[in-house]
């Protein structure tokens, strides 16, 4: 009996990544511009009309209103400006949907999402107030519907995964496994043979971003993660990833999102107590 395979996806689905980071249900006030190096899906479950609030598209000038039951997708690397205010619940996800380690499926989206999803807002708000909840379960649930949202907005332009990128399986392995605040271009150019002007320019036209944008992404990502996840001082967050002192981790977040790392962990970690 013949057998059909599928070496491409076989190939693909460990690459494939759904990383939800953060998760908050919460009512406050928030006027900010952000530009993160993660996706942030954001669904209204209760408001008041004519509360006014907003996101403003900083590239475009495009102002979309919140509304109960909608959820909104603000990709990765979109300066944004948040203007919400107590009048308006939300949950709030910060997420990376990438492939081959840490290439995000909408990098290079410019604009954002406007979803109706009235039973997905329903559904968030129902499981993270349950009183006796299953977490492994609900975690398998809100990932299904996470990702559910994203194939419905799949990017039409996504760039296709050339044999080029596999030259850099290995550069791609080594930064999410020992990249740090020491990790250079030039060591990176060096696992693959190259002069560093060399690599630079063939990284960025085969993947799409320049590799040091790769490398500060990847940092950002970890700091987050550390600011929210555990209870590190931000003086031993920096020294675990290897920063000179606490001052210069501070300046390289604030420089990659525009928020200072103690901030990003007293607005974001209290909101995701709140659930």
């Amino acid at each position: 009996m013949a057998i059909d395979r599928y070496p491409v996806l076989e190939t693909l689905f460990p690459l494939v990544d759904l990383q939800i980071h953060h998760v908050a249900l919460k009512t406050f006030h928030y006027h900010e511009s952000t530009d993160f190096p993660y996706n942030l899906l954001i669904s209204v479950v209760s408001g008041k009309k004519g509360a006014g609030d907003y996101f403003l598209n900083c590239e475009s000038g495009e102002k979309t209103s919140l509304r109960v039951g909608h959820a909104y997708l603000l990709p990765c690397h979109l300066p944004v400006t948040f203007e919400r205010t107590p009048g308006f619940t939300v949950v709030t996800m910060r997420f990376n949907l990438s492939f081959f380690y840490g290439l995000d499926i909408f990098d290079g989206v410019r604009h954002i999402e406007d979803i109706p999803a009235g039973a997905f807002t329903s559904m968030l708000k129902r499981t993270l107030r349950e009183k006796n909840p299953d977490h492994i379960r609900n975690a398998l649930a809100i990932k299904t519907e996470v990702s559910r949202l994203c194939l419905s907005r799949w990017p039409r332009h996504l760039r296709e995964l050339s044999p080029r990128m596999w030259r850099y399986e290995e550069v791609f392995t080594y930064v999410k496994a020992r990249g740090d605040a020491t990790l250079t271009i030039a060591r990176l150019a060096r696992l693959c043979g190259m002069r560093q002007d060399v690599f630079s320019r063939s990284f960025a036209r085969d993947v799409g971003i320049p590799p040091k944008q790769y490398v500060n992404d990847d940092l950002v990502r970890k700091i987050s993660s550390l600011l929210l996840t555990s209870q590190l001082s931000i003086k031993e967050i920096a020294r675990e990833l290897r920063f000179s002192s606490q001052y210069y981790l501070s300046r390289f977040f604030k420089k990659q999102t525009r928020m200072c790392p103690r901030e990003y962990r007293k607005r974001f970690l209290v909101a995701a107590s709140a659930t």
